[in-house]
């Protein structure tokens, strides 16, 4: 696909669309391209999925593509609730982020992620050639639970739950 790249230019409040009497949002897949957020708030993100063998990924985007070069920067993502029972990733910009170079700048979240399977504040998995993470800010809590319903930390993070194979690049206050 093309790649394109977005500006949000208004807040967006997503309770309109989805919530616990609306349903889930649906996480946009395959995204190749840059999205500045331009400060604004993505608010009310919600995906509760029960079905231990749904396939969903997923955040605001299911997966992002770095064809070339994938940058997600300066967005707010306020009162996400993202709760995936499957061995599935879930964070709130994407589940996955994969390809060449990824960046991950200037962007702040607030809410709940759980996932049975990888989970991190803002990106639950990257698999890219190289990875720069600048100035992110997570509030609220991030969990991976067990099918049996016992704790495990092996794949989670507060920012970033997982990276294979990744030059990574981190800037900011850790």
């Amino acid at each position: 696909g093309a790649r394109l790249a977005f500006k949000i230019t208004e807040d967006l409040d997503l309770s309109s669309v989805c919530g616990p009497s609306k349903g889930n949002w649906t996480p946009i897949k395959n995204f190749l391209g840059k999205l500045n957020g331009a400060n604004h708030k993505i608010s009310n993100l919600y995906i509760d999925i029960e079905d231990s063998l749904s396939q969903v990924n997923g955040g605001l985007f299911e997966t992002i593509i770095a064809a070339d070069t994938a940058i997600v920067e300066n967005l707010v993502l306020e009162n996400v609730h993202i709760r995936l029972a499957g061995v599935r990733s879930a964070g709130a910009i994407a589940g996955y982020m994969g390809g060449n170079v990824g960046i991950i700048r200037n962007n702040v979240s607030d809410g709940t992620i759980y996932s049975n399977g990888r989970a991190g504040g803002l990106v639950a998995s990257i698999g890219l050639n190289e990875f720069i993470l600048q100035n992110n800010l997570v509030e609220g809590s991030v969990e991976v639970a067990r099918s049996d319903s016992t704790k495990s930390q092996e794949i989670v993070g507060g920012i970033i739950g997982f990276t294979g194979g990744t030059k990574a690049s981190v800037t900011g206050n850790v």
